[in-house]
Order: structure tokens, then C-alpha cells, then sequence
């Protein structure tokens, strides 16, 4: 398929547009008789442009998920250490200045591991008793060594244990040794806090000592930034989409031999880019303060809006 040149494809659809809106307008009469001549006139006669207004801010708040791992065979035991650890955590936050607002749980969960939990030793039969033999029986001279066990054999009381043979896999009725079986084992148990550091001089120091309260069970899933009131850049925002597009439209007034009238609709969309990095951390165990980068957050806001012309 051959290409159009971008002046004559420019020219292309500004004559398909201008005929699309004729046929509709010729089909809104004709077909179903609905839409009056004013109602044609007051359509043709706006034009309707989209503008992008973006403001940058450097984020003075820091957002945190911050939690603890603890694993015991006893599930009491591990719920216990976990609150343990939060309730330190929790203390030193605050002598850091982090508010009681600013620390929320946003994690509770309780999980059952399983694994081998023992080795079994499965008896061997024992092989009957010989009868004793009678005095009166001749007896033959044994010139036989005596039988040595083999190394790898164990003796116990009760129990025979013997090496496996090649040809007898573990899941055989011949098989005679230890068996792991498995099953339920233990518990893991995380309790996670989401805590906002406002104070993003101190932040590094803030997260390290929490991480260090809570020992080698600390957890930190991840740290994002933020503004937190975005009113004043979402003003700014605003003005300069509106002023943006003000000045597509007042080009396409021109170019249409026309002005610019009165508003007659506004639309907007707006979000927000940027100071949210996630920085994932298994296990963190933590002697200095971690570096902080808020870099910039970016507001970006879309206003559609429509002109009458004159």
C-alpha cells in the first residue's frame, strides 16, 4: 500500500472530517427527523481541544511496609516473638517522632509448613527359635568362621536395620531402615506495619533502628515517597492544561476565520507519576542509616474543553 506525504494525509482528513460531519447532520434530518436546524448550527459552531497542564514537586513524605517473620513448631510461639518484635518496633518509631496515626497494621497472616517431621526405624521379624539340640543327638564338628555382621548394620533391641538392597526402592515391603514421613512441622507467622516517616531527614536513621529492633526477623517489603497535599500542584496543573488548551483553540478559531466565544464544557483527568520506588528487601539487618532519595513526583492533569465560536 502506497504512503500519503504527511501534507496531503493532513489535508485528507481535515476534508473527511468536514464530510463526516455533513453526512451526519444530513442523516440527523433525514433519517429520524430529530435535530432541528439550531440544534446543527450550535454543533458546528464550537470547536472542542484537550490540554496537559504538569507540575513537579520534590515528596515530603516517606511510606514504609515494614514487618516481622517469625517460624516455631509451636504456633504460640511464634505469634508471641512476632508481637514482641512489632511492639519494639512500634516504640522505637515513636521516639523518632513517627505518630500513632502514621503506623497501621496492613498485615496479619498465620501460615503451616510441613516437611519431615522424624525418622522411622521399621522392625524387622524376628526369625523363629531353633529348637535346642538333644543330648543324645550326635553332633556334627562346625569348622565354619564364625559370622562377622556387616559394618553398615545397627543393632538395637527390638529393631533390626539393614542396608537397602539396589533392586528394593524405600516404598517396597522389603524395605528395612529409616523412613522420613512428612507432614505439618511448624509455623510461620508475619505481622507487617504500613508507616508513614514525614520527617525524610531522619528517615534513613528511622528505618534502620526499626530494622534493628526487630532483629534478623525483620522484613522490609518495600519504600515508596509521596506529596502529601497535592491541592497547591493540582492548581498549578490546572492552569497551565486550561491555558494550554486556550491556545489550541484560539489557532483553530484562526484558522477557521472565526474567534473564540464562551465556554461551554470542561472535563478533566489527572495522575500522579513518579517518588514511587520500590526498593524490595528479603531479610535486613542494618548498623548505619540508609540512604535516602525522594527524587521528584510529577502531577499531570488533562483538561477537554469547549468553545463556542463567534
Amino acid at each position: 500500500m502506497s504512503r500519503i506525504p504527511f501534507t496531503r494525509r493532513a489535508r485528507w482528513t481535515a476534508a473527511s472530517v468536514t464530510l463526516l460531519v455533513a453526512a451526519i447532520a444530513a442523516s440527523m434530518l433525514s433519517g429520524t427527523g430529530t435535530a432541528s436546524a439550531d440544534q446543527m448550527q450550535q454543533t458546528a459552531n464550537t470547536v472542542s481541544v484537550s490540554g496537559t497542564g504538569r507540575v513537579s514537586a520534590t515528596p515530603d513524605v516517606m511510606h514504609v511496609d515494614l514487618g516481622v517473620q517469625r517460624t516455631s513448631r509451636d504456633l504460640n510461639a511464634a505469634l508471641n516473638d512476632a508481637n514482641a518484635d512489632i511492639a519494639r518496633i512500634s516504640e522505637v518509631l515513636g521516639k523518632h517522632g513517627v505518630k500513632d496515626a502514621d503506623i497501621q497494621t496492613s498485615q496479619l497472616s498465620i501460615n503451616q509448613h510441613y516437611g519431615p517431621i522424624q525418622a522411622v526405624a521399621t522392625p524387622m521379624s524376628a526369625s523363629p527359635a531353633e529348637p535346642a539340640p538333644s543330648a543324645d543327638a550326635p553332633t556334627a564338628m562346625n569348622t565354619a568362621s564364625p559370622a562377622v555382621a556387616p559394618d553398615d548394620a545397627v543393632a538395637s533391641p527390638g529393631v533390626a536395620v539393614a542396608p537397602m538392597p539396589a533392586d528394593k526402592p524405600v516404598s517396597s515391603p522389603g524395605y528395612v531402615g529409616p523412613v522420613e514421613e512428612n507432614g505439618p512441622n511448624g509455623y510461620d507467622v508475619y505481622e507487617t506495619l504500613a508507616v508513614s516517616i514525614r520527617d525524610l531527614s531522619d528517615a534513613g536513621a528511622t528505618i534502620s533502628d526499626a530494622a534493628a529492633a526487630g532483629g534478623d526477623a525483620t522484613r522490609i517489603n518495600g519504600v515508596s515517597f509521596a506529596v502529601d497535599d497535592q491541592s497547591k500542584l493540582l492548581e498549578q496543573a490546572r492552569e497551565a492544561a486550561f491555558a494550554d488548551a486556550k491556545s489550541k483553540a484560539e489557532q483553530y478559531a484562526s484558522l477557521a476565520g472565526r474567534s473564540l466565544g464562551k465556554v461551554s464544557v470542561i472535563t478533566e483527568n489527572s495522575s500522579t507519576d513518579g517518588g514511587g520506588v520500590v526498593y524490595p528487601m528479603a531479610r535486613t539487618s542494618m548498623g548505619s542509616a540508609v540512604p535516602v532519595s525522594p527524587g521528584s513526583q510529577d502531577v499531570t492533569l488533562t483538561t477537554n474543553v469547549t468553545w463556542e465560536l463567534s
